[in-house]
């Protein structure tokens, strides 16, 4: 192992408190505390000065990586056809070996080298948030008291896991694909691609 001077990350932010004594009475007492902080870092650079699985450069950090789409495949005549050097052609398929079918997403190959795989993965956002804060309420009425806490995050990105998981399935001893979780949505809301010509927000059942 080796110690070194690996990369650059740069942090600012701001912070503020108020608090205000709304009511101050022997037999009622109320306090409005508000607090903010905007913070923000960025991936400056990297030992090698390129991209790496620390960060993309000039972007924050904790970002959210995933595969870029462009709509679906409607037939097999959009699938990405790969040439190679000994004349055999090939079609764009996972590093795993599995093939696209019509009605699969299309998959943007972002380093383009004929395979989709981690590498493909783009910066899609930050989970840290661009403001956060909180708005404190302290109440005391004859000898009672009772404190109310509200907390925030505005601009920041997440992943709606509960959704996605829902299209997890699992093969039984009969080989037929059943859901793994119950659906934690609207299921008449979505739409699944179908045929050549739809253009549904979800790719085909079978993918």
């Amino acid at each position: 192992n080796q110690w070194r001077n690996a990369a650059a990350i740069s942090n600012a932010g701001i912070e503020f408190l108020i608090k205000y004594e709304i009511f101050r009475r022997p037999d009622l007492y109320w306090k409005l505390s508000v607090n903010g902080a905007k913070n923000k870092n960025r991936y400056e650079k990297s030992y090698t000065g390129r991209d790496d699985r620390h960060g993309v450069i000039g972007k924050p950090l904790n970002q959210i990586y995933t595969f870029k789409t462009c709509g679906q495949y409607q037939d097999f005549s959009e699938f990405a056809k790969i040439y190679h050097v000994d004349g055999s052609t090939d079609y764009l398929s996972f590093f795993w070996g599995t093939r696209f079918q019509e009605g699969d997403y299309k998959i943007w190959d972002a380093n383009n080298d004929d395979r989709i795989d981690e590498n493909d993965y783009i910066a899609s956002g930050s989970a840290l948030p661009k403001f956060s804060g909180g708005i404190l309420n302290e109440f005391s009425y004859k000898g009672f008291d009772l404190n109310l806490l509200l907390t925030f995050q505005l601009g920041r990105h997440i992943i709606y896991e509960p959704f996605i998981s829902s299209f997890k399935t699992y093969v039984d001893n009969v080989n037929y694909k059943l859901l793994n979780h119950p659906l934690l949505f609207d299921i008449y809301k979505q739409k699944f691609w179908e045929k050549p010509g739809d253009s549904g927000n979800l790719p085909s059942a079978n993918s």
